[in-house]
């Protein structure tokens, strides 16, 4: 199993996957990335052992000596990444600041552009604020199942018994992800009082 597998990985939740890709489209759309490169921390390695981390200070700038250093190190765990990638499976999603060199970067890379939402692990990722449009695969999927439990004959306690072990899995799935709009809250309440 490789390291991008990394909800399989004992310790580890399926939602971390989620936050971190939403912490990364929050981030780079709207700050171009360069938080990344302006709160990393740095340290030096002499012998095999790690002596005194250091935060960079100023971000990278034209002519700095570490630039070239920092461009090929991120270069090449980018091109490893693009080059495990499939195609067929994969989608481009361009900051606002790409745009201009949109058609050579979708040709070079022989990807499909994608855009915001996209679904991964079933949850949207978005670049902000959840709306309740944005929440809308959740309320679809509790009809469903609600739909198909219409014509058993249940008791209240059977009824409430799915509730608990079902619907709310949904709704707990994705709160671990994201912050609910409160208006989803309402309306999936909503829906398990009309199912009782």
């Amino acid at each position: 199993m490789s390291l991008s597998q990394n909800a399989f990985i004992p310790g580890r939740s399926i939602s971390d996957s989620v936050v971190l890709a939403q912490e990364l489209f929050c981030s780079y759309l709207y700050d171009g990335g360069e938080e990344c490169v302006t709160t990393a921390t740095f340290s030096v390695c002499l012998s095999d052992s790690i002596h005194r981390f250091f935060l960079g200070d100023r971000g990278l700038r034209y002519g700095d000596l570490m630039s070239p250093y920092l461009f090929v190190l991120v270069m090449e765990v980018l091109q490893t990444l693009l080059s495990q990638a499939n195609p067929a499976k994969s989608q481009l999603i361009l900051s606002k600041s790409a745009h201009g060199n949109r058609e050579a970067i979708l040709q070079l890379l022989d990807f499909q552009e994608g855009l915001l939402p996209v679904q991964y692990l079933r949850l949207s990722i978005i670049s902000s604020q959840l709306k309740i449009f944005d929440c809308q695969p959740v309320l679809c999927k509790i009809d469903k199942r609600l739909k198909g439990w219409e014509g058993v004959g249940l008791s209240f306690v059977g009824r409430l018994q799915l509730i608990k072990s079902i619907i709310i899995a949904f709704h707990v799935y994705w709160g671990m992800a994201f912050i609910l709009p409160k208006g989803i809250i309402r309306e999936v309440e909503k829906r398990m009082r009309t199912f009782l």
